[in-house]
């Protein structure tokens, strides 16, 4: 398909100017090879006529490597027939920046570090047996926080909170119930180690 309107924003990307894009085909200008993913996801969307959204690295000879998160939404004509696909780039590299930036601090600090997804539902078809803290399950953790408590993250993602935690799990859901419930950070001392904040 031929670019029939190309924002004003492009121009920080491309040295072509926008006049002499509009109009023409992708293959008809000196673009990055990248280009041509971006032509078959409009021709995609022309042919099942569903939006479509990929994220793609490009080349710009003026900022160099970028990534965009790329979303393409069909337009219809009465006859329900495909006449147009819009494309909207949204440049994510520095987000993309920040979270390279986030989990290599993660993976790398000396503080432990673990989320826990609350779960109230499981609760009612949980077992007789079952304890108050397995309404907590493991999301994630870093490094630091498996060294402390021996757990491997391959095996302790998804599990419950007092499948880790054992004898200490009460303990451990009192002060997450308390943040749930005050909506503030809570500290505690837990077995002897050091304050822990939730």
């Amino acid at each position: 398909g031929r670019f029939l309107y190309v924002s004003p924003h492009a121009r920080r990307y491309s040295k072509i100017p926008l006049e002499e894009i509009e109009g023409k085909l992708p293959r008809e200008l000196d673009l990055s090879g990248e280009i041509e993913l971006l032509e078959q996801n409009v021709v995609r969307v022309f042919e099942v006529g569903i939006p479509f959204q990929e994220e793609i690295r490009f080349v710009s000879p003026l900022v160099g490597e970028f990534v965009t998160d790329c979303r393409f939404w069909p337009e219809f004509d009465a006859d329900g027939k495909v006449v147009s696909v819009s494309a909207v780039l949204r440049d994510m590299t520095f987000p993309r920046r920040m979270e390279e930036n986030y989990y290599a601090l993660f993976n790398t600090m000396d503080d432990g570090f673990i989320l826990f997804e609350h779960v109230p539902d499981w609760k009612a078809s949980a077992p007789p047996h079952a304890h108050n803290a397995d309404e907590f399950a493991l999301v994630l953790m870093n490094p630091s926080f498996g060294r402390l408590f021996a757990l491997e993250a391959s095996k302790a993602i998804g599990q419950r909170l007092d499948e880790l935690m054992g004898e200490d799990a009460e303990l451990w859901a009192g002060c997450l119930r308390q943040v749930l419930k005050e909506g503030r950070p809570v500290v505690r001392f837990l077995r002897g180690l050091a304050a822990r904040q939730f």
